[in-house]
Parts: C-alpha cells; sequence; structure tokens
C-alpha cells in the first residue's frame, strides 16, 4: 500500500500541474491577439484657410456612415477644398471638378470627386461660402442612420409615400424621399420602366423601386 501511494505521488503532481502550465502558455497568446488588435482611428487636426481648427477622424473604409449631420467625416462646417477632402479620405482618389461662367474665362473649382472601393462621393460647394455645399453619394458601401444601403427596396427602407417626390434634372424619373424631421439626407430611388413626369403609385414604389443614391442637401434644406 504504501509503494502504491508513492508511485502515484508523481502521476497527481502532474495531473496539478498541468493546467498551470497551459495557463502560463496561454498568457504570452493573450498578449499577442491584444497587441494585435487594430488601434483607434486618430483624430487630426488641421488649419483652415480661415484659421480656424479643423479636426475629425479621416474615413479608412467599410461602411461609410451617412445621417443628417455629417457623410462620414464631412459636416456642414467642412472647408470646401481639395486639401480638407482629401485629409478626411487618405486612401481616396480625390479629383477637382472645375468650371468656367464663360468661354475663356477662368474656371473655378465646382466640386470635388471623391472615389474609394468602387463609391463615388461628389461633394459640390456652398455658394457664397468656404463650406461643403450639396454631397451625392453612389456606389460603395454608404449607410443611412437606419441601415439603409444601396440596392434596398422601397417597401424595406420604411419610407412614407407622402413624404416622396419625383426627382428633376439628373434625377428626373427617379423618386425622391426623406425621413420624418430629417430633410437634409435623402434617398433616391430608381423605378425601373417608370418614364412619366408623375409620380408613380404606392403600389410601383413597393414592387419596383431601389435605392440608387444618397443625397445629403448642404445649406438651407429646400426641395
Amino acid at each position: 500500500m504504501f509503494r502504491r501511494l508513492i508511485l502515484a505521488a508523481p502521476l497527481l503532481a502532474l495531473v496539478a500541474c498541468g493546467p498551470a502550465g497551459n495557463a502560463q502558455a496561454d498568457k504570452p497568446q493573450a498578449g499577442k491577439a491584444a497587441s494585435s488588435a487594430a488601434p483607434a482611428p486618430a483624430v487630426v487636426t488641421r488649419k483652415a484657410a480661415d484659421g480656424a481648427v479643423d479636426r475629425f477622424t479621416p474615413y479608412a473604409g467599410g461602411p461609410l456612415a451617412l445621417d443628417e449631420f455629417s457623410v462620414g467625416p464631412i459636416m456642414a462646417q467642412t472647408e470646401f477644398s481639395l486639401d480638407a477632402i482629401q485629409q478626411r479620405f487618405p486612401k481616396a482618389k480625390v479629383t477637382p471638378w472645375n468650371l468656367a461662367k464663360d468661354p475663356g474665362a477662368p474656371s473655378y473649382l465646382a466640386a470635388i470627386r471623391v472615389r474609394q472601393d468602387d463609391g463615388l462621393v461628389e461633394v459640390s460647394a456652398n455658394p457664397g461660402t468656404r463650406t461643403v455645399g450639396d454631397i451625392r453619394i453612389t456606389g460603395g458601401t454608404p449607410q443611412g442612420p437606419r441601415g439603409e444601403t444601396l440596392g434596398m427596396k422601397w417597401a424595406d427602407a420604411d419610407m412614407d409615400y407622402p413624404r416622396c417626390w419625383m426627382g428633376k434634372d439628373l434625377d428626373a424619373h427617379a423618386v425622391i424621399c426623406t425621413q420624418p424631421g430629417e430633410p437634409v439626407l435623402r434617398y433616391i430611388f430608381a423605378v425601373p420602366g417608370w418614364t412619366q413626369e408623375t409620380m408613380p403609385s404606392e403600389a410601383v414604389l413597393r414592387e419596383k423601386a431601389t435605392l440608387r443614391a444618397f443625397f445629403w442637401r448642404g445649406g438651407a434644406p429646400v426641395q
């Protein structure tokens, strides 16, 4: 009996040491996992043309968050300049769109185009100011405040028919909608096969309309 106890003692010691040894081995792995976690996006500070301090978090990728107050890192008070937009989208191709009022007249910066991850953000000037104006978002992975995404059906976007109207010019034959109390962020729905100037019925929207673009209305929110 005494001999059996002596032989069993080393086995008990090995069992007792097993979990402790594994825990020690796991510690470096846990530390490695923590150290490999992505760092939080850094806040960038720049000086605007008027001397104001401009602080923002650049867009790195993934869903571009949209709401009444911003298009990703762009807000109503954002300076309308290539430098201000490029720094907000450091991974994007940012190009100017220049226009001239008359043939032979000097051109001016009318819009700034941001291309990244198959998405296009077109930022217009806000006339009479140094800040951004209207912004159109097409392609990529923009996401509205309720999870709205491009390609979503009108019937699934929780829209109210009375808050929709027919588009014009670039948005001819499309339907534009807003959410209650949110006039700035607009949802542009394509209606395949619809070529009339009048509004399609709610039944047609439910059956055919899909979200093709977002439009962020800069300046005074008027239709």
